[in-house]
């Protein structure tokens, strides 16, 4: 569940998820060691195209897709 942020774009908010723990284990090895027992996982950041929509979302612009992979 991705939860908004404001602040970050003007005039937007941005959404803040959890990344997959399989995702974290396999690509970020180095946060994982260095974190150690106080790890709480990763979290991406995803931005809305020029009229607020976010990957995803039905009306989402189609020139954009793939450029932010959700994990």
């Amino acid at each position: 569940m991705a939860l908004p942020f404001q602040g970050v774009l003007d005039g937007f908010d941005v959404l803040i998820g959890s990344v997959d723990q399989e995702y974290v284990e396999a690509n970020l090895p180095q946060a994982l060691k260095f974190a150690g027992e106080f790890s709480r996982g990763a979290r991406q950041v995803l931005w809305p195209d020029g009229h607020g929509v976010f990957p995803g979302e039905p009306s989402f612009d189609s020139r954009l897709t793939g450029r932010q992979d959700l994990r």
